[in-house]
């Protein structure tokens, strides 16, 4: 994983480093309704435009770490009072999610090139210390930021970078041994859920600049496809276990 801090933000999206380019916005806005819409009419979801409390942008190409294979991340803050109150017995934000792969399977969208990935948080109920999302933020509703990007200096970012390869040759060198064993089920489930855990501790410790030695590391190994890999493993030795006599 090569980390390039680039001196300006993503031209192909923003006019400047302040605003992004008004087609681009008014693209992000109609996606986001779209899968707004698509919920509201096919499962009958009584979602009212108030409760959409804002539209963020954020990840790398809301950064000046983007690569030509940077997504375009968005977060939709959704106030889910009403929701709760009408339907008491089911996870909302578990059927939001499950709704956007409904909506995805039907719309493939991309602007100049970057594909959309669209979420939801609840308002009122940020994750990352007060933050919806990790790092810079954009309000696409408000057209303005909530959370700048941070510019890393070269000879420390060269400091982030050495610090994340060290953590990353260690993970590699703990996969290798798991690997020369055959992949033990309980080692296996040890070393994956330790790896989620990383994940989860990388984002939480990032909140104002993503690029930290944890987040490379974790990034890293997940280029590797490794993590995907040893989550078939284990589904696949749960499924050994269970028979039809």
């Amino acid at each position: 994983m090569t980390i390039t801090r680039h001196k300006k933000l993503d031209p192909k999206l923003w006019l400047n480093n302040e605003h992004i380019k008004p087609d681009v916005r008014d693209m992000l806005l109609a996606i986001s309704w779209n899968l707004i819409d698509f919920i509201r009419n096919r499962y009958a979801l009584n979602i009212h435009n108030s409760d959409i409390k804002d539209i963020i942008m954020f990840g790398s190409t809301a950064n000046y770490f983007y690569t030509k294979k940077s997504d375009i991340d968005i977060c939709i803050v959704m106030d889910i009072t009403a929701l709760e109150q009408q339907y008491p017995n089911m996870n909302i934000m578990k059927m939001l999610k499950l709704y956007y792969y409904d909506w995805a399977m039907v719309h493939t969208c991309s602007i100049r090139g970057r594909k959309i990935d669209l979420n939801f948080e609840i308002y009122g109920a940020p994750q990352f210390n007060g933050r919806y999302r990790t790092g810079a933020n954009y309000s696409i509703m408000h057209d303005d930021w909530i959370f700048k990007p941070i510019i890393i200096p070269r000879n420390e970012l060269r400091d982030i970078v050495h610090q994340g390869n060290t953590i990353y040759k260690q993970i590699i060198h703990d996969y290798k041994q798991l690997r020369k064993l055959r992949f033990p089920p309980q080692d296996t489930e040890r070393f994956y859920t330790n790896f989620v855990k990383l994940r989860r501790d990388a984002y939480g410790a990032s909140c104002d600049q993503v690029i930290i030695p944890l987040y490379i590391a974790v990034r890293k190994t997940k280029n590797k496809k490794i993590v995907e890999k040893l989550h078939k493993k284990l589904v696949h030795q749960e499924t050994k276990k269970f028979t039809l006599k």
